[in-house]
């Protein structure tokens, strides 16, 4: 069967899947809950501030990167109050992409198409891509850009030399797509972006001045929101909340008097209170920018809070290292849980009904790694150690043959760059809702299993034909 005809199917099948629980079960983002409202969220601006001004919001925007609320703003132009309704299209759109996403990096990459197919179906019925088509936030959207990052790596053309190598524009979109999940989700930090140039650079092979001017101007706009934020609101990062987050984990569980130590303020509120809660403590600065002027968490304010919380869990973890790396690994226990059963979005996925609790009962064989969270604490690690080993085993002790094989294999060497990077960090820098953190890497996380598999395969199968061989 043709490629494009296989990509053309899955894509319907896990459309035809979408819909059906959206019209069957009623798995749609206005839902009814709590959080199906655009103002609900943190990481939103307000709708009634974009429509007004959305240039001007966005400039003022400290609490998020751009990228999210400026989708949202132009749905909210474009569709007024439909807003919701049009986003959860969008994100049904990019819910059946993945697919065919996860197809074409499998049949690129192993050359089997049949590894493919079965990766592609794998992705077509899993309750995690209905689910989160249906939750407002910019989960989807960052499956989406780390699959065509590494689907774009994974594309190979014939040069006149009979070497098969990504065009270098193919490799530009590669950087393209982890800076636009850089300026949609400040995990992804912007030095991430250094080994993916590097990366991208190595696979192309053409010639390092010219590829480094390309890639740098498609870094530019990261750089740029980098350097704004730092300009106007003192902290260079994609995000004012960093502080907030890492105080999370290095308090959790510490005893009060310690948390007491650090202050006032810290013994009487958690990070991740309104604004209007800190004044009592000097953070008094108003804004008459209507975008800094709310009581919610692009407050004027929240960058010295945030930033005072991120001193203080420095002040803890230096004091108990160990207790913090104990939290760490509590963390990574939430982040492996299921991804459908996240605190907000349970309530859509058990609309879903069989296909989810089956996704939920085969990941925690039954339940029977409550403890662990799922099949994905050992899946995650040991994937990307297979990933490791079998590199090893192929390119043995040589700079030059390692150097070979990041080349040749550079789209599974992305993935697992993006795979090991989004678990570090959403363990060092969250606890409590993990198990959205990791739904943004699990559909490539699916993906990576089938081409570690296919590597292992390979390694194996070289070491049957040198035993066999005579001596």
């Amino acid at each position: 069967m043709r490629p494009r005809l296989v990509e053309l199917l899955l894509f319907a099948l896990q459309a035809a899947l979408s819909l059906g629980y959206r019209f069957g079960a009623g798995v749609r983002m206005q839902c009814g809950e709590r959080w199906a409202h655009w103002d609900w969220f943190w990481q939103s601006l307000r709708m009634d501030d974009l429509r007004a001004d959305l240039a001007g919001s966005l400039w003022h925007l400290h609490s998020q990167p751009p990228v999210f609320n400026l989708l949202g703003g132009v749905l909210g132009k474009v569709f007024g109050d439909a807003h919701l309704e049009a986003l959860e299209w969008v994100y049904r759109g990019l819910a059946a992409a993945c697919v065919v996403l996860g197809y074409r990096i499998a049949r690129n990459v192993t050359a089997r198409p049949r590894l493919a197919l079965a990766t592609g179906l794998v992705l077509a019925v899993h309750p995690g891509l209905v689910v989160y088509a249906c939750y407002p936030m910019y989960t989807l959207p960052c499956a989406f850009l780390a699959l065509l990052a590494v689907e774009r790596l994974s594309v190979r053309t014939t040069t006149a030399t009979g070497d098969a190598t990504p065009p270098a524009p193919v490799c530009i979109g590669a950087v393209a797509a982890v800076v636009a999940l850089v300026l949609l989700r400040s995990a992804f930090h912007i030095a991430l972006l250094v080994p993916v140039v590097g990366l991208a650079a190595l696979a192309a092979r053409r010639r390092a001045r010219t590829f480094a001017v390309a890639a740098l101007l498609v870094c530019a706009p990261a750089l740029g929101w980098y350097a704004k934020n730092a300009a106007v609101f003192g902290f260079f990062g994609a995000s004012s909340w960093s502080g907030f987050g890492l105080y999370r984990v290095a308090s959790h569980g510490r005893p009060r008097e310690r948390i007491a130590e650090l202050g006032p303020m810290f013994a009487e509120l958690p990070a991740y209170e309104p604004p209007s809660r800190y004044e009592r403590y000097g953070f008094v600065q108003r804004s008459d920018v209507p975008a800094l002027a709310h009581d919610d968490f692009n407050n004027v304010n929240v960058p010295a809070i945030a930033s005072a919380y991120g001193a203080a869990a420095r002040t803890l973890i230096a004091d108990d290292p160990l207790h913090y790396a104990r939290n760490v690994a509590k963390s990574y226990e939430w982040f492996c849980g299921p991804s459908t059963r996240y605190k907000h979005t349970t309530p859509l996925a058990l609309r879903m009904g069989g296909l989810e609790s089956a996704y939920v009962a085969v990941i925690t064989l039954g339940g029977g790694l409550a403890q662990q969270g799922s099949l994905w604490y050992v899946l995650l690690p040991g994937s990307l150690l297979l990933h490791v080993l079998a590199a090893a085993a192929e390119a043995g002790r040589r700079a030059a043959a390692w150097r070979e094989h990041v080349r040749v294999h550079a789209a599974a060497w992305l993935a697992a760059l993006l795979l090991g990077y989004t678990t570090l960090v959403s363990c060092c820098f969250e606890l409590g809702e993990n198990e959205r953190f990791k739904f943004m890497i699990e559909p490539l996380a699916v993906v990576f299993l089938a081409l570690v598999a296919d590597a292992t395969v390979r390694v194996l199968r070289a070491r049957r034909a040198r035993a066999a061989a005579p001596v």
